[in-house]
């Protein structure tokens, strides 16, 4: 017995020296002794970041959520896709923080830019030709009609008036064959060119301004939003100083606005403890307490002391928690006076201790009988056996006989009375069995 619980001891502590360096098993630490923390996970725009403290004693470890830092900080934009006359570009900005892009419209360049002209359909007697110019920036092209002429040779252009965004061209043709001139109307492009534009309505902190484009030709506006600027935070500064066990708090300003955001810095966590006292004093195989106190705040940190030593214990006399019965074994426990160990140990069964045999059916002659015992430690434990009919049991010698008596023949009478008593002597011994087997 005393082997087995010296490798149950020394299995335990080979287990908790196994499991100690990962935090598993730590021998009453607590409170932890935090460090100053560590940023696992940078906080971004829009994404809250991960501050962790861990313990310099046990290594176990708790989380800050760091609060998202709030406005993307975009660089300066770049054009993804240019702008056509009539077809409005994309400007880019990107965070520096998060990497999150955000698209903007870029305007459309403006008027288009043609060149002379090609006649692409040739006028005839009966029809008009086409006369086609192409916008050598964005390549759309614009038709004007050419006359039809009888005979003329109209394919030769005196002069030629582009259209703009609100007013019409014109395309003079003179005919080679008789002099005569033609015109052509061009419809007006509705191009407009609004050039850079300007901020008409300047964006904050938090509210989108708005940005106003003008046609350098006809005066016409377009507007278009311009989104927020986003805070301009300060260096944080801390306005309240964490103790042992009390938050602290540090804040910031927006240099733009005024605005000032705050958030809470756990306790420090870093006690200085004094060199404990012994509360609790070891014992053969059980650790002690000591008990250290901060100088600073005044938290309590207990701590283990190892046992000072393996068994052997200082073991009682025992304690019988399970009687013995006839037929079952018992129970006793034996405690360490010192740390409180036990053990405990099997008490054998104490057996049957009869008692003397009780007829409890008289045998007859013919039939026979019954006689129980019991046990002195437990009456519900019995035992039954038959006794032989008499008339199987030896006859014993009768040292002064009696004188026998001069036979008288049997009769009717005298046979009855046997039956009769056979018949209840059967009854005797059903009841008398009954009253064994039910407990009557």
């Amino acid at each position: 017995m005393k082997k087995k619980a010296i490798s149950l001891l020394l299995s335990l502590l080979l287990i908790l020296t196994l499991f100690a360096p990962l935090g598993v098993v730590s021998f009453a630490c607590w409170p932890h002794i935090y460090d100053d923390g560590v940023v696992t996970t940078e906080p971004t725009c829009g994404t809250d970041g991960v501050l962790t403290y861990t313990c310099a004693d046990c290594n176990y470890s708790f989380d800050v959520t760091l609060p998202a830092s709030g406005e993307h900080v975009y660089d300066e934009p770049f054009i993804t896709a240019e702008p056509t006359c009539g077809t409005p570009g994309v400007l880019t900005y990107t965070c520096t923080v998060c990497g999150y892009v955000y698209n903007e419209p870029f305007p459309a360049s403006g008027a288009h830019l043609f060149d002379g002209g090609d006649i692409t359909t040739e006028p005839t007697a009966d029809s008009h030709g086409v006369f086609t110019f192409t916008c050598e920036i964005c390549g759309c092209t614009l038709d004007a009609a050419i006359p039809a002429c009888d005979g003329h040779a109209c394919d030769d252009i005196v002069s030629v008036t582009e259209p703009t965004c609100n007013t019409e061209g014109e395309i003079v043709y003179f005919c080679l064959t008789c002099g005569e001139t033609y015109s052509e109307i061009i419809p007006a492009t509705d191009a407009h060119d609004y050039g850079d534009g300007q901020i008409t309505t300047s964006p904050t902190c938090t509210e989108c301004g708005v940005k106003t484009y003008t046609c350098l030709t006809c005066g016409a506006t377009h507007t278009e939003t311009v989104s927020t600027i986003g805070h301009d935070w300060s260096l944080w500064a801390c306005t309240e100083v964490p103790t042992c066990d009390a938050p602290g708090e540090i804040s910031f300003t927006c240099t733009a606005c005024g605005d000032v955001s705050t958030q809470t810095i756990p306790p420090t966590g870093a006690h200085i403890f004094d060199a404990g006292v012994v509360t609790t004093q070891p014992l053969c195989g059980k650790p002690g307490i000591l008990t250290r106190t901060c100088e600073n705040c005044g938290e309590v940190c207990i701590e283990e002391i190892p046992p000072t030593g393996m068994p052997p214990h200082y073991y009682d006399e025992g304690t019988i928690t399970t009687e013995p019965t006839c037929t079952d074994d018992g129970e006793k426990i034996f405690t360490c006076n010192v740390c409180g160990a036990t053990y405990t140990q099997t008490i054998p069964a104490i057996g049957h201790n009869w008692g003397t045999w009780v007829i409890t059916i008289q045998p007859t002659e013919t039939t026979t009988g019954l006689e129980v015992r019991t046990c002195l430690n437990d009456p519900s434990h019995t035992e039954t056996q038959v006794i032989p009919a008499l008339s199987a049991q030896p006859a014993q010698p009768d040292p002064q006989p009696d004188p026998q008596p001069n036979p008288q023949p049997t009769n009717n009478g005298g046979t009855y009375s046997s039956l009769t008593q056979v018949f209840r002597d059967i009854i005797q011994i059903v009841i008398d069995f009954l009253q064994s087997f039910f407990g009557i």
